[in-house]
Parts: structure tokens; sequence; C-alpha cells
């Protein structure tokens, strides 16, 4: 597990709409081949903006899981769009 994954709590959730589902932080990144030119894109994927967006799986969120900066309850990090 990812240090940041790992001082942010990131576990699987146990609410129903406490999860990354629901989070703004959550970006849909494509994932770059390293051994390709510039513009090869090998696909897309869930990648964190407080985790990280690089390419690595490690790096790969969950929708099913939550970490603690979305459980404080910071407003600005919660989607209000159910």
């Amino acid at each position: 597990m990812l240090k940041r994954k790992h001082e942010l709590n990131y576990r699987r959730a146990t609410e129903r709409f406490e999860r990354c589902k629901y989070c703004l932080h959550k970006k849909w990144v494509p994932i770059m081949s390293c051994a390709s030119g510039p513009d090869s894109i090998l696909r897309y994927d869930w990648r964190c903006e407080v985790i990280g967006l690089d390419n690595s799986n490690k790096y790969g969120i969950r929708n099913d899981h939550v970490c603690d900066e979305y459980t404080r309850g910071n407003h600005e990090t919660i989607s209000t769009d159910l």
C-alpha cells in the first residue's frame, strides 16, 4: 500500500453514501504507456488528487472505499449530486 493511502487510512467503506464514489477529488485520468510514444494511452482509470494521479496501479482507487479526507466532513470534497 502507498504511504499516502496508509496516512489517509484508505479502507473499504461501511456506509452506503460515505465512499470515494461521491468525492470531488476522484478523477478519470488516462494511463500512459511507459515503453511507447508520448501519445500512447493504455487505458483510463480512476485516481484521487489527494493520493496521487500517477500511472502505477498502486494509485488506483475503488468506488466502494473511503479515506479520512472524505470522512472528516470537508464540504468542498463531498459531491452533493446523488
